[in-house]
């Protein structure tokens, strides 16, 4: 459980980051040009698209709908909205959002059934982040990899971090399993996925919220549709 197991015990330990003056609401990231540093967690990459995926549904905490007044879809949003101990920087074991991940009343757990308990390795990457000072930090690679568009290395990933959360579970949406190689031919050939993905004129955006896929992910992906989607 890692992380997990110290939020739980309850201790109050040092940020492992020592926190930064946070960004007026609405601020743009701090962006890190690459490269990334494998020991920091990056709130637009590593953080955003599971919290967008999982929590900021239609129904739940997007925008249009902000259940209990709670809007998951930017950094403003989690960290100035209406709720002060959402994320506390710096003390995971002080947020309410580690908190309600965690719970085990089935009323109060974020996602709420029939989704799934967030993986323990999500559940420590976000407290990580939270104990590095909930920081709104970006990283840039200098080059985009067009190379690496592999289906297990590249594409897959980029589905369960941004996806799943929608298209998983015991009931994904519209039936749709995104991390299933065979489920993603349909959705591309039959469903625009790859229309939705590049958020063209006519079609939903996917993710729904969000900022969506960069313009490197979205390059990948259609590199990979045009090889004829194997699964290497």
């Amino acid at each position: 459980m890692g992380f997990v197991a110290l939020v739980l015990t309850g201790c109050v330990h040092d940020p492992l980051y020592m926190p930064e003056p946070q960004p007026v609401p609405g601020g743009e990231p701090t962006v890190v040009e690459g490269p990334c540093d494998p020991e920091t967690v990056y709130f637009q990459e590593d953080v955003l698209p599971l919290i967008i995926s999982n929590c900021a549904q239609s129904g739940c905490h997007d925008a249009a709908s902000a259940e209990d007044g709670i809007v998951l879809e930017s950094f403003s949003s989690i960290l100035y909205g209406d709720d002060n101990d959402l994320v506390v920087p710096g003390q995971p074991g002080e947020s309410e959002l580690i908190e309600v991940i965690l719970e085990t009343d089935p009323d109060k757990v974020m996602p709420p059934p029939p989704a799934e308990p967030l993986d323990p390795a999500i559940v420590d990457l976000i407290a990580e982040w939270i104990a590095q000072g909930a920081l709104n930090l970006s990283c840039e690679e200098a080059e985009c990899d067009t190379t690496d568009y592999s289906w297990s290395g590249r594409i897959l990933p980029l589905f369960e971090l941004n996806c799943a959360g929608c298209h998983g579970g015991a009931e994904p949406d519209a039936g749709l399993i995104i991390t299933e190689h065979s489920q993603v031919l349909t959705a591309v050939a039959y469903l625009s996925l790859l229309e939705h993905v590049q958020q063209l004129d006519g079609y939903s955006p996917m993710p729904p919220t969000g900022p969506g896929l960069d313009s490197c992910e979205v390059a990948a992906i259609e590199s990979w549709i045009a090889d004829g989607m194997p699964e290497n």
